[in-house]
């Protein structure tokens, strides 16, 4: 379904073997599997304690398998585009402090004028 959606919304994907993702600690100084480790909703690492929601801790598991699989192939953050604020001009004939004109669209003027 993730390949899918990205695909649709034209967003590269990998495939990546999710074997033991749900069973696996995230934690880099543990990565203990075992399968005690999981009781249905509630992740639980036997070795180090640390608890999670299942399913979002398999989603990490997930992407650290992807990213052991790319060796250092990754660009860093620096690499990327930066992303530069654009402002846009007001719609309207401009000129104004009120893009819309004198009146409002329901004719309705401020108070004072007639």
């Amino acid at each position: 379904m993730v390949s899918y959606k990205a695909a649709w919304e034209g967003i590269p994907s990998d495939v990546v073997d999710p074997e033991y993702t749900s069973q696996r600690c995230p934690r880099t100084e543990c990565q203990h599997t075992e399968r005690a480790n999981r009781h249905r909703k509630r992740f639980k690492c036997q070795q180090c304690e640390f608890q999670d929601h299942s399913d979002r801790k398999a989603a990490v598991c997930v992407v650290q398998n992807w990213f052991d699989e790319q060796s250092g192939n990754v660009p860093s953050l620096e690499t990327l585009p930066r992303v530069r604020t654009v402002r846009r001009a007001a719609s309207g004939g401009g000129g104004a402090a009120d893009s819309h004109g004198r009146h409002s669209r329901s004719d309705v003027t401020s108070a004072g004028e007639a």
